[in-house]
């Protein structure tokens, strides 16, 4: 893949890793981490999408997801990911701010700056 197409193809490639990986998160956040350091963090917000699509925007299910993060990056980008799309499902901002309130306390703050940004733009 060309290099100007690599970051779109890391924030979608983990719905075909996944697939691969008989739906294991925690085997693609391991392959997330061995991707190119520069898209590392996109795989991960990937991944995030994932766990909000394969549980149809739900916060319970996709906390649990996001919780099988290796590490605090990997988590945050998680959480990043899903609540993005949260609001893309959505269409509204209100779910996503619940699956931020359902966050790690030290990731809160961060995950409810992306929802305003985000869905300001949507």
């Amino acid at each position: 893949v060309d290099d100007k197409y690599k970051s779109t193809c890391y924030l979608m490639q983990t719905s075909r890793m996944l697939t691969l990986a008989g739906g294991d998160f925690t085997i693609v956040f391991k392959q997330c981490g061995e991707a190119p350091v520069v898209h590392v963090n996109t795989c991960y917000q990937s991944l995030g999408r994932d766990a909000s699509g394969r549980s149809i925007s739900n916060v319970l299910q996709t906390k649990a997801s996001c919780l099988l993060a290796p590490n605090s990056d990997a988590l945050k980008y998680c959480f990043r990911g899903a609540a993005m799309d949260f609001i893309s499902y959505h269409h509204s901002d209100v779910q996503a701010k619940e699956l931020c309130a359902a966050a790690p306390l030290e990731l809160q703050e961060d995950c409810f700056s992306v929802v305003a940004d985000y869905y300001k733009r949507f």
